[in-house]
């Protein structure tokens, strides 16, 4: 089965997603934009993310993107960032609600979501090589939970009575966001798994998406 979805690309690391293909994704989504474009790069908490991430950024590089690297983050952030920072795109390296073994891309080229066409392309363009050349640079953001956060506080409402809640956060990347944000709101937390772990060691069969209850 291919890598490749309508939407994303996601695999089982390594023997279908590898620090290879990140490269040439990396290149392939690169010479989709105009030279010179910026992107953010973020990064869930799988323990193969890290080394995906890195091939990503250098072969977004070698085709001429500026990429700001903005850590790990929840998927949502990334794309609060792409806006926030007035940047071209980005790419999430995540697998999302796939179990442990799994990890992926989840791609913007611009500010509307990526098309079932455009994955075919970089499809074709990473099997093909067929690359743009070009001396991209990567640095990393400041941290942007704070802002995030801010934003979204504006969108929400506090609770209109004492309310206590339970939050699993499944060992994924809200588990440090989630309860801070919703304490500040003014509900009572009652965390579960909100230690991120990236072998989602209380989740190993089933998706590690957060939940509140």
């Amino acid at each position: 089965m291919s890598i490749y979805k309508d939407c994303d690309i996601r695999g089982i690391y390594p023997d279908e997603i590898s620090e290879e293909n990140a490269y040439f994704i990396g290149r392939a989504s690169a010479s989709m934009v105009p030279p010179g474009s910026r992107f953010a790069v973020g990064g869930d908490v799988r323990k193969s993310t890290p080394r995906l991430k890195n091939h990503l950024i250098r072969g977004l590089g070698e085709s001429g993107i500026i990429v700001t690297d903005i850590g790990i983050v929840p998927t949502p952030l990334l794309y609060f960032a792409v806006n926030h920072l007035c940047l071209r795109g980005g790419i999430m390296v995540t697998a999302s609600h796939n179990p442990p073994a799994y990890n992926g891309f989840k791609i913007l080229l611009s500010e509307t979501p990526i098309t079932p066409r455009e994955i075919k392309e970089i499809e074709r363009r990473a099997d093909e090589k067929d690359f743009r050349s070009g001396s991209g640079s990567s640095s990393r953001t400041e941290n942007l939970e704070e802002d995030y956060l801010t934003f979204l506080k504006k969108l929400s409402t506090p609770p209109q009575r004492k309310l206590k809640i339970v939050v699993d956060c499944g060992n994924g990347c809200y588990a440090g966001l989630a309860p801070w944000f919703l304490t500040t709101l003014g509900y009572e937390i009652i965390p579960l798994f909100c230690e991120r772990n990236g072998s989602f060691p209380n989740r190993p069969r089933i998706p590690p998406n957060p939940n509140i209850w």
